[in-house]
């Protein structure tokens, strides 16, 4: 075997599995609109207080967040590929944040992923 074939097999073994624990963990997005609210203040007033309410789930391992003027955005990796397990703990956790008059309540979603096998 040349040194091609083995960089091209390294290459083509971390890929699959990559994929194959990316496919072992579900997305969770939580989206929060704060009408009129700077980004300093969404991510003080919106995205601090749920993520910390977020990382206490059993289950989650990454919280990724981005606040803008208006919004907050935040994404969760559940370790269970069942992430509809989780969302019943999700939403009694972000009942549980006490957020600004002008913030929305807090719309969960799971973000369909492309590594996923179809239903």
């Amino acid at each position: 075997m040349t040194r091609l074939h083995i960089a091209t097999l390294a290459v083509v073994f971390a890929a699959v599995c990559g994929a194959s624990v990316a496919a072992s963990k579900m997305i969770v997005s939580v989206t929060t609109e704060a009408s009129g609210v700077s980004a300093d203040l969404v991510e003080s007033t919106v995205t601090a207080p749920i993520e910390q309410v977020l990382v206490s789930i059993q289950g989650v391992t990454v919280v990724r967040s981005a606040s803008s003027q208006n919004k907050s955005y935040i994404e969760i990796s559940i370790a269970d590929s069942d992430a509809e397990q989780a969302l019943p703990a999700i939403r009694v956790a972000l009942a549980s944040v006490r957020l600004p008059r002008e913030a929305s309540q807090p719309v969960v979603r799971i973000v369909p992923s492309l590594l996923s096998p179809p239903n």
